[in-house]
């Protein structure tokens, strides 16, 4: 075997793109078998006066009231505990199907909420009913209901903003079985928040267009005043059967904007839609829109597409990474997840096989560059984590926002009995781990740092290394992994594949445990030499110096995350 030295070894290896670490703040499961609990999620903001976001959870199939009756939990955002839960009212309601924060509906100062039960039968078979609780105390504030056998009505349900301007946020809920323009060409209704009638009644535009399947609140995109929004027809046939489309509406008049299309057939192009918040930071909110089937790079890898709602363009275009990814199984705004002041998205990847078959995934994109930021993923086989994602605000009050993810057919507590999974980005503060060697002159060197590692500011975060030999060259090596692996009578603590740092002299004497390294780390991220080098992502680091006869020199090691 050849002796191949480390500066050779280290000299042809890259940085890994393993995915970010993460910390889970607070999971939850269902409550037992087949509930399909974390089938709809959202954030409503502070309902209750603490300080924090708070979140609705939906469980479409349980079983509290009835078979598959569903229910919709409320929990707060500091400790996630329970505020509301709310019980489907039969058999098969299926309540939970969808939820919303939908801003505060009544004008008392508080958010309130809503959930959709596109199973309920109140005006024939399958109708369907859309409930609006108050946050201040639960109280149903309205009920609204389908208008006919089959509609659906509740499939989608959000916060429409406030399209009148009347002081009071309205609502908006899709219908994709409507059949006033023909079979299931679908249809969505907007609803004023002050009065409950409706504002507009829109209409899918042919047979099997099932338009109401997902419908958001994007804001006030042509700066008239009065908020607008979109409405997502997966089905619709603009380039091929079940392209899909998806149309974006005036908040003061109901007329169609302008609209966006799939690119191809059977992408289902708008099955999942979503306001992004402002993205390119034009002032201006923006829109994001999942197409899982869309064949990117691979056959159903998925696309992802952010949307200028100034006048439609693309912003961006998003893909998953390999075939049957389904990469826009989920969309949604991530809040401003790095702190440049650009609406980030996250966007859900329920087939993605990181960690196992089909174990899924949630990627969260930075706003201003497109880049990925973070990565989060599920456990075991068939999880399908990312099945829903949302922001969930600052949840640990560190300063940064958090999302949270589910993974409905998650069978931790029985089967397709689902979770939640509330996640911080920046999950560890610096550390020291590893053994160093005892170099040439009886020494043990030592790594150290002092500030902390980011992508922003202009602050250091020096790593440094003492008690090492002077006079001789030597660089921080780094990873994305660690290790503990015997080498030439030390220990590598970083493990293959590792990227090295420009090579510095150790100063002092030769011979003596006098010499020193010192780096600005943060500068070597700015300098943008690793581009893999971003706010979330965990780095393994050890310094390496030639002591005599070449032999390795090694201190113990550090890891970090790079904050934002």
């Amino acid at each position: 075997m050849r002796n191949l030295s480390i500066y050779a070894a280290l000299a042809f290896l890259s940085f890994s793109t393993a995915a970010n670490a993460q910390t889970t703040l607070k999971t939850i499961l269902g409550n037992s078998a087949d509930d399909e609990y974390g089938y709809a999620i959202s954030n409503l903001g502070d309902i209750n006066g603490d300080g924090r976001d708070d979140v609705i959870v939906g469980a479409r199939w349980d079983d509290m009231h009835g078979t598959n009756s569903g229910t919709v939990t409320v929990y707060s955002g500091q400790g996630f505990v329970q505020l509301y839960q709310f019980k489907g009212d039969t058999q098969y309601d299926h309540l939970g199907t969808s939820v919303a924060g939908v801003g505060d509906v009544n004008n008392d100062g508080v958010p309130d909420f809503a959930a959709g039960a596109d199973g309920d039968d109140n005006n024939g078979p399958t109708s369907g009913s859309v409930r609006v609780w108050s946050g201040q105390n639960g109280a149903v504030l309205y009920n609204f209901n389908g208008a006919a056998t089959d509609d659906a009505f509740g499939t989608s349900v959000a916060g429409a903003g406030d399209v009148d301007a009347d002081g009071f946020a309205d609502v908006i809920v899709g219908a994709p079985g409507v059949a006033v323009a023909g079979f299931a060409a679908g249809g969505a209704r907007v609803f004023s928040g002050r009065t409950g009638s409706v504002l507009f009644t829109l209409n899918g535009l042919a047979v099997s267009d099932y338009f109401g399947t997902s419908v958001a609140g994007l804001g006030d995109v042509n700066g008239d005043g009065k908020d607008d929004f979109a409405v997502g027809a997966p089905y619709a046939d603009p380039n091929g059967a079940a392209s899909g489309k998806v149309r974006v509406f005036s908040g003061a008049t109901g007329a169609q904007m302008w609209a966006v299309n799939g690119s191809a057939a059977a992408e289902n192009f708008g099955i999942t839609i979503s306001g992004a918040g402002d993205v390119n930071r034009d002032g201006v909110p923006d829109l994001i829109v999942g197409a899982p089937y869309a064949s990117g790079p691979a056959l159903q890898s998925g696309v992802a597409k952010v949307f200028s709602g100034n006048n439609g363009a693309v912003l961006y275009t998003f893909t998953g990474d390999n075939a049957t990814d389904l990469f826009g199984s989920s969309v949604g705004g991530a809040g401003d997840m790095d702190n440049d002041n650009y609406a980030d998205v996250i966007i859900g990847s329920i087939w993605d096989d990181v960690n196992a078959t089909s174990s899924g995934s949630a990627k969260v994109y930075s706003g201003k560059t497109g880049v990925m930021m973070f990565m989060f993923s599920g456990d075991v086989l068939q999880q399908q984590f990312g099945s829903q994602v949302c922001t969930a605000g600052d949840v640990n009050n560190d300063g940064f926002a958090d999302i949270i993810a589910s993974a409905y057919l998650d069978d931790g507590a029985g089967h397709d009995a689902g979770m939640i999974r509330v996640i911080s980005p920046l999950p560890f503060p610096t550390g020291i781990y590893c053994q160093g060697k005892v170099n040439s002159a009886g020494c043990l060197p030592l790594i150290a740092t002092s500030g902390t590692p980011r992508v922003g500011g202009s602050l250091p975060f020096t790593i440094s290394a003492s008690k090492i030999v002077g006079n001789k060259s030597g660089f921080l090596m780094y990873s994305g992994n660690a290790a503990s692996t015997p080498f030439q009578g030390g220990t590598l603590c970083v493990s293959v594949p590792v990227k090295r740092t420009t090579p510095q002299n150790s100063g002092g004497t030769a011979g003596a445990c006098n010499g020193h390294f010192a780096m600005d780390f943060n500068a070597w991220i700015r300098s943008g030499v690793d581009p893999l080098l971003i706010a979330g992502r965990d780095v393994y680091s050890q310094y390496y110096y030639r002591d005599v006869n070449n032999t390795a020199g090694l201190t113990n090691a550090v890891t970090f995350t790079i904050a934002p």
